[in-house]
C-alpha cells in the first residue's frame, strides 16, 4: 500500500490495522489446521504447539519457547504494527496458565502429536 493509499484510509481505522491494510505481507500465509485450539483471541490462540496467529498468516511462538520469552522479546513484539500485542499478550498469560497446568508442553499426552 503506498502512502497516498494510506492516507485515504478514514481515520477511525488507522488503529484498527485488520480492517484496512495487511501490516504483515513479509509474513506467509497459513495453509495448514491450527489443531485443539484451548484459547481464541482476534488475532492469536492458544493450541496444542504454542501460541499462533489465526487471522490467515503464519506466525508462531512453539510451545517450547513459550516459557523462555523475555521481557525485551515481548518489548520487541509490542513495537510491531502488525501484533494486536493486547491480544498476544492474553493468549501468552493463558499459554503460562496451561503450561502450569500440564495441558500443552512436554507434560501434555498430546504433545508431539502433530495437527490432529
Amino acid at each position: 500500500m503506498t502512502p497516498k493509499e494510506l492516507e485515504d484510509i478514514p481515520a477511525e481505522l488507522h488503529n484498527d490495522f485488520s480492517e484496512a491494510i495487511d501490516t504483515a505481507p513479509h509474513i506467509p500465509p497459513r495453509f495448514y489446521d491450527l489443531g485443539k485450539v484451548y484459547w481464541k483471541g482476534r488475532q492469536w490462540v492458544v493450541n496444542d504447539h504454542g501460541i499462533e496467529r489465526h487471522d490467515g498468516k503464519t506466525y508462531q511462538i512453539p510451545v517450547d519457547h513459550i516459557r523462555n520469552l523475555q521481557p525485551c522479546d515481548l518489548e520487541r513484539l509490542r513495537k510491531k504494527l502488525w501484533i494486536d500485542f493486547e491480544d498476544f499478550m492474553a493468549a501468552y498469560r493463558f499459554a503460562l496458565l496451561l503450561l502450569d497446568a500440564g495441558r500443552i508442553g512436554p507434560s501434555s499426552p498430546r504433545y508431539g502429536q502433530g495437527n490432529s
